[in-house]
């Protein structure tokens, strides 16, 4: 799944977001003794982003959208972390991101 534009939240207020987002769904298992233990993974990246408030911490709400026949629709959300290169704002940085998926 991927889409142009993605909004990050905190506290409830956007602090920025990402342009060109890409999720990867995978499964990864292991054994577990008698069973097998299988667990989903989504592997989340962007080509760039940018802030407009200082973020308080490493974690966020996402929003992922992408641009259908003129709009923006939703394709899904929840919770990340990002370990952000350069947190000045008000400026796109041009710099690929990797997020690991928390949940929703």
């Amino acid at each position: 799944m991927d889409g142009e534009i993605g909004a990050l939240y905190q506290d409830g207020q956007q602090v920025g977001g990402i342009f060109d987002w890409e999720v990867t769904v995978s499964k990864r298992s292991a054994d577990n003794g008698d069973w097998k233990d299988v667990k989903v993974f989504k592997d989340i990246t962007a080509k760039s982003y940018w802030l407009i408030d200082a973020p308080a911490s490493n974690y966020y709400e996402v929003k992922f959208f992408k641009a259908m026949r003129g709009r923006l629709v939703l394709l899904d959300s929840g919770r990340i972390e990002i370990e952000l290169p350069n947190k000045s704002l008000d400026r796109r940085f041009y710099i690929p991101l990797e997020m690991r998926w928390i949940g929703n």
